[in-house]
Parts: structure tokens; sequence; C-alpha cells
């Protein structure tokens, strides 16, 4: 289950890559409860932080929550 910590965690690592991959040379992110510096040479670490935390908090990645359907024997 992802807290609000996490998303908001979420939320700023991909700020700062979106912030990485538009320019900046030096961009701060929250992570593991740390103000955190990257840099252009951080995208590999930043990239890993992101599918961390992404693994956590699959519904800020888009996905939902898996659906079963049921169906009786013979009614289809």
């Amino acid at each position: 289950m992802c807290t609000d910590a996490q998303r908001a965690e979420l939320t700023s690592l991909r700020a700062a890559k979106t912030a990485l991959l538009t320019g900046k040379l030096k961009t701060k992110a929250r992570y593991n409860d740390k103000e955190v510096t990257y840099a252009p040479v951080d995208l590999a670490a930043l990239n890993e932080a992101i599918r961390e935390l992404e693994s956590l908090c699959p519904e800020q990645n888009g996905a939902s929550r898996a659906r079963r359907h049921g169906y009786v024997r013979g009614t289809l």
C-alpha cells in the first residue's frame, strides 16, 4: 500500500527527472525522508528510485487494482 509520503516523493522525483531532461543542470527532490540533489549523470539512480516507488504505488503509475470477473458456467 502506498502512503501519502511515498506519493509525494514519487511526484517530487518525477518533477526532478523532468527538470533534468529539459536542460536543468541540478535539481532537488525528496527521497527516503532526505532532500537529494540530482544532476544529469544521476538519471540512472533517479530512474531506479522512481521505479521503486512506482512498484509500491501502482495507482500513481496509471495502474488500477486488478478486477476479477466471475461467470456462472453455461451463462455465456
